[in-house]
């Protein structure tokens, strides 16, 4: 079924009637009603009438709001983003002014409200007021049904998620879509911190999705946030197609998946400048069984704070529903969700795809059945940074990395080598993994030292600089597969035994990877940033 009233603020309404579900009576039946908030007693007007004297409320709430008596005013019912299922307005609307506690991204919701379809409405202010929206004006944030697929029930919630500026105002706007009765209900705003398990799915599906007029459709799902820091991802766990759907979704095991890791730089849960690191093929496994199959990556990746993973089926242009969906209640959080389609196999790199990321949390409250196996925190000191920052030696020419990366010189690919270490460093239990990323797909060498070359600020070498000094060993040579790389790897010795660590105490690490392309220097190699890591008994 085509969802051609699919529509919501950041969508385009002919990016949205491309969506296509299993049949709703289905994909409906398994979610249970959400669980209704406090409600306060109805009471006559609570907010104001007019925009331009709204009600101000102070702190994230939860606050009241009684649209009973309002009227229709003329402000905000042209507004071109807050157009849901071809109805635009917003009726019986009241108003409030809300001051920004901070700079980030703030989410407004009236979950629990059991009365009436609500419509809300956010129109961005000043540091001094707010002003009434003019016709046609776009909102900073609209919405009338955080499930506009799944939630049957007659009391529609509403959530807006939209940018903030610290003591900036912004204007509410609550009321009814069009046709629907008055009532009473709270609302409250809530900072958006993308971290996991953001909205955790609860292990069954409501929703099975696929992009129309594509041969293959891509689920992609944000993790982490800008604290959790330095994790290596060894695997990618996802469902595929559902079990209430089995004779649409026409998933079947055996057929060939493809699943990717990307880094998100500025860790806002956008992929529009995701950075691949790794993309591998398998065969479905557990179809239409709502399980989650784990497929190993062959060789796992660091990311720092915020990536994102996702899984690729091939349905064909007839039919085939493999992204599984948990439309979980009102209160939870969604995850940050998008949709990517192709006429053909998906370009990983996001970069041409037929159908670019199309955001599903914008819209429905929504995570995949997807999760990624991780082995949190790293451990080790980075040192010698490709930055040319204070006193570290600046790069071989000018091609300097940004400080706050932590990772070597520019290579011909834009990006410095980057190393980290995963596990323990402990010569009775060593699990230490050395992880090396952001490299072109060529021959890459990790080596370890006993001393910081150059007192930790490096030395020019090729085109980056030398980090690790002192007596040298060569751990192993390998090749780098979407930038990315290991040691140990397949039967390679532990780090410990292969560096002849038998006695506590520091070692330095680097990464040594050839870069062929004219970029710099005449050489043809370059390195990553130290690593320097303190081995225990």
């Amino acid at each position: 079924m085509v969802r051609s009233s699919f529509t919501a603020l950041g969508i385009l309404a002919t990016a949205a009637t491309s969506f296509a579900q299993a049949p709703a009576t289905q994909a409906i039946a398994a979610r249970p009603q959400p669980t209704p908030a406090v409600v306060f007693p109805s009471a006559p007007l609570i907010g104001s009438d007019t925009c331009t004297a709204p009600t101000l409320v102070v702190g994230n709430g939860p606050h009241q709001f009684d649209t009973t008596g309002a009227t229709t005013g003329t402000e905000g019912q042209s507004t071109i983003n807050c157009i849901f299922a071809n109805v635009i307005g917003i009726e019986s609307d009241v108003w409030f002014e809300w001051v920004a506690p901070s700079t980030g991204s703030f989410e407004v919701t009236d979950c629990g409200m059991v009365f009436t379809d609500t419509k809300i409405a956010v129109y961005a202010g000043t540091a001094s007021g707010t002003t009434c929206p003019t016709p046609g004006i776009l909102a900073a944030g609209c919405n009338d049904d955080i499930n506009a697929l799944a939630n049957t029930n007659a009391h529609r919630e509403s959530r807006v998620t939209f940018t903030t500026t610290a003591g900036k105002h912004y204007l509410i706007q609550i009321g009814q879509k069009p046709g629907t009765v008055q009532g009473a209900g709270t609302f409250e705003f809530d900072p958006v911190v993308f971290q996991p398990p953001y909205m955790r799915h609860d292990g069954t599906p409501e929703v099975v999705y696929r992009l129309n007029n594509v041969t293959d459709t891509m689920w992609m799902q944000a993790e982490g946030d800008v604290t959790t820091g330095d994790r290596l991802v060894t695997g990618v766990r996802t469902a595929a197609g559902a079990a209430f759907a089995l004779t649409q979704s026409l998933v079947v095991d055996g057929n060939p998946i493809s699943l990717g890791v990307w880094e998100d730089p500025n860790d806002d849960g956008n992929p529009n400048d995701a950075v691949l690191l790794a993309t591998f093929n398998s065969v479905v496994s557990l179809a239409n069984t709502d399980q989650l199959a784990l497929y190993t990556l062959p060789t796992p990746v660091s990311v720092h704070n915020a990536f994102f993973i996702g899984a690729s089926y091939s349905h064909g242009t007839g039919a085939g529903f493999p992204a599984p969906g948990d439309t979980n209640g009102c209160s939870s959080r969604p995850a940050q969700v998008y949709l990517i389609g192709n006429a053909g196999p998906i370009d990983f790199t996001l970069a041409t795809n037929s159908v670019p990321a199309l955001q599903l949390s914008a819209v429905d409250s929504i995570a995949w059945l997807m999760e990624a196996d991780t082995i949190n925190g790293s451990t080790g000191t980075i040192f010698c940074a490709g930055d040319g920052a204070g006193s570290h030696t600046a790069c071989p020419c000018g091609n300097n990395s940004l400080p706050a990366d932590g990772v070597g010189c520019l290579s011909s690919i834009g990006s410095g080598g980057k190393l980290r270490a995963m596990g323990v460093s402990s010569i009775a239990a060593d699990s230490i993994v050395l992880q090396g990323s952001q490299m072109p797909n060529s021959s890459a060498l990790y080596f370890q030292g006993t001393t910081q070359q150059n007192g930790g600020n490096g030395s020019t070498f090729g085109d980056g600089l030398r980090c690790a000094g002192g007596t040298v060993i060569r751990l192993g040579t390998t090749t780098n597969v979407a930038g990315s790389s290991t040691y140990p790897f397949g039967a390679a010795p532990a780090v410990h035994v292969k560096g002849a660590i038998t006695s506590p105490g520091t070692r330095t690490y680097q990464g040594w990877y050839r870069n062929a392309a004219m970029f710099c220097t005449p050489s043809t190699f370059n390195l990553t940033n130290g690593l320097e890591l303190a081995w225990t008994p």
